[in-house]
């Protein structure tokens, strides 16, 4: 191939001369990709912020499917909406708490 041709094929990216970058996706996977709740006795809540009603708490490392963030203009944190694993979804905690597994 010419230097104006294709470069280079690794790790799923296609790299072409002049810096244009075209990336090839891996497969999906069946399984769903967790956070997790990074500490235990979380309280998670109905919407954004504590001024929602409580529904319960998280145990330590239960993994959490986030679908969102969004700051509450009540208490000014950063809350993460998403499902948690073996419990409920669409539920919201403090995205402080929302960690990698």
């Amino acid at each position: 191939m010419t230097s104006t041709g294709v470069k280079k094929l690794l790790g799923g990216a296609l790299v072409i001369a002049g810096g244009l970058a075209i990336v090839a996706a891996p497969a999906a996977s069946a399984a769903p990709h967790y956070s997790c709740v990074t500490t235990g006795g979380v309280v998670f809540r109905a919407g954004p912020g504590q001024n929602y009603p409580a529904e319960g708490r998280t145990y330590r490392a239960q993994g959490f499917d986030a679908l969102g963030f969004q700051a509450s203009s009540q208490d000014g944190a950063v809350w993460a909406n998403g499902n948690l694993q073996n419990g409920p979804a669409n539920v919201w905690l403090p995205a402080s708490y929302v960690g990698t597994c």
